[in-house]
């Protein structure tokens, strides 16, 4: 049933591999920067995002490998599979927000001298640096600025619902019934990617503290794209296993996978982790 499984191994073992690597490599930046002092609510929020997205990668690599040695059809885990792909998207997207909503809702240090925030610190100095006191307590934000983030985490959650469902829909027959959801959960990946690059570019204008990194993230951009690309095409070419597309998982040919969503997540993942080894606050007083 599945073309070039040993390719298809391969893949599946380097992508448990690399997922595993990534993992540790995150532990050893987050214990540097955690030690450091830097932000610690910016890094909680991104360890919980990524994390998680790492963790569904080595899974999916597993399901892979376990999924290749079958001797039979399973259905169940050909679902899985597909839904730990999808999610995992889902959580690739959201590692950003953590650092795209503080570069649009930061206040800047230098506007307080001319509009000063009156914060519930217990002084009254208002002409105080808001990194002094603890970034996560003093962000100047406005409901205009938290709207868009409302919104792109809705859109996100919706989008992984869409394709869980579609996930679902697979049955013992190894076909979808369920295309459409599918279909407008990779639509909507790709919509919100846009979306994401509007803001980031947003959050570069707004504050000069962070220019270098919406410069790294808006790097990414292109890969997301190709990533959620590769999603809408296989979404629309259907799941029917008896006549697989080329672009489908683990039954398709692999090099479209390979290529177009494999990479690009290893390159994310490695922009995302550059980001956060770069990424730098004073200390915050406790």
């Amino acid at each position: 049933m599945v073309s070039n499984t040993t390719s298809w191994e391969i893949v599946a073992y380097v992508q448990l591999i690399f997922f595993a690597i990534m993992l540790i490599g995150l532990g050893v930046v987050v214990v540097q920067k955690w030690m450091k002092g830097t932000d610690r609510g910016i890094i909680k929020r991104f360890v919980g995002y990524f994390g998680i997205f790492t963790v569904l990668k080595v899974a999916g690599g597993i399901c892979g490998i376990v999924l290749l040695h079958q001797s039979q059809y399973s259905s169940g885990l050909t679902m899985a599979t597909y839904i730990l792909d999808n999610v995992s998207l889902g959580l690739l997207i959201k590692s950003v927000l953590p650092f795209l909503e503080l570069m649009v809702t930061e206040k800047d240090p230098e506007a307080l001298v001319e509009n000063p925030f009156k914060y519930d610190t217990g002084s009254e100095d208002q002409m105080m640096n808001v990194r002094n006191v603890g970034l996560g307590k003093l962000v100047g934000t406005t409901s205009k600025k938290n709207l868009p983030f409302r919104v792109l985490t809705l859109m996100i959650t919706a989008a992984v619902i869409c394709t869980i469902v579609g996930a679902t829909g697979i049955n013992s027959n190894g076909s979808n019934s369920g295309s459409s959801p599918m279909k407008a959960g990779s639509i909507l990946f790709l919509v919100i990617i846009i979306f994401m690059a509007v803001l980031i570019a947003w959050g570069h204008s707004l504050n000069e503290d962070h220019r270098t990194m919406a410069k790294i993230l808006l790097g990414s951009i292109a890969f997301y794209i190709i990533r959620a690309v590769y999603s809408i095409l296989s979404s629309f070419a259907g799941i029917n296993f008896e006549n697989p597309s080329k672009f489908l998982l683990i039954f398709g040919e692999y090099q479209y996978y390979t290529f177009l969503a494999f990479l690009e997540e290893c390159i994310i993942s490695m922009i995302l982790l550059v980001n956060l080894f770069v990424f730098h606050s004073p200390p915050v007083i406790q």
